[in-house]
């Protein structure tokens, strides 16, 4: 469970998230949604401590981890863009998550054979990053995150790049790591997608979080209060 509480953020003068409160729950998928630039990115990597507020506490477990570093915590961060070693392979960078966890051998081998197989990565497990598309990339980097089996998953545009076939398979990744327990926050601007796995809405306009139920706010509603948020 992770709560965030009285968070401020800006940038030179110019306010970016405005006190904002609130818990996440265990076994839910929160979808983060808002117009580029509203400070989405800013958020997630608050919460898991990459970037530090200029205010506010953050909780993981009734514990306030203000002080703490990103490695130190139980919460994989899967970022918008790709990170990876020009020379090892995918399954190479997948092995070397495992190692770093102290998963044993089987465990290593289980585990990587499920990412590959759900991700639809098998053909390209002995490839190197450089020689990948931008969707394969995008998957290897939700693997390299999925694997670590972190009880807290925070995901920046994790569709990216991905044809239908592969967003599905994504979409049933995330949903299958909501059954064991997690806390998942999703942020993205693909609506269908949020639609057929979320809990939870949450819309960031002017520096606020507000929370909707999916079934109350249709595409039109998101893409009004998004628009609105320019003009304010």
């Amino acid at each position: 469970m992770i709560s965030i509480d009285n968070i401020y953020m800006d940038y030179d003068n110019n306010e970016i998230l405005s006190n904002i409160s609130y818990k996440f729950d265990n076994n839910k998928i929160y979808g983060l949604i808002g117009k580029n630039g509203v400070g989405k990115t800013t958020l997630l990597k608050t919460i898991c401590r990459l970037i530090r507020s200029n205010k506010g506490n953050l909780f993981l477990d009734d514990k306030c981890i203000n002080s703490k570093d990103f490695l130190s915590l139980p919460i994989t961060y899967i970022g918008d863009s790709s990170v990876y070693y020009s020379d090892l392979t995918l399954k190479e960078h997948l092995l070397l998550m495992c190692n770093i966890k102290n998963f044993s051998k089987r465990e290593s081998i289980n585990k990587i054979k499920s990412l590959l197989d759900t991700l639809k990565l098998e053909k390209y497990q002995y490839s190197f990053p450089d020689t990948l598309s931008k969707g394969t990339l995008q998957r290897m980097s939700i693997a390299i995150g999925i694997i670590r089996n972190e009880p807290n998953i925070l995901m920046d545009e994790p569709f990216n790049g991905l044809d239908p076939v592969q967003v599905e398979s994504v979409e049933n990744l995330i949903m299958s790591e909501r059954e064991k327990d997690k806390t998942i926050i999703v942020s993205s601007h693909d609506i269908e997608s949020l639609n057929k796995i979320c809990d939870v809405y949450l819309i960031l306009k002017n520096g606020k979080l507000l929370d909707y139920v999916p079934r109350d706010l249709t595409k039109k509603n998101i893409t009004t209060m998004i628009r609105d948020s320019y003009e304010n």
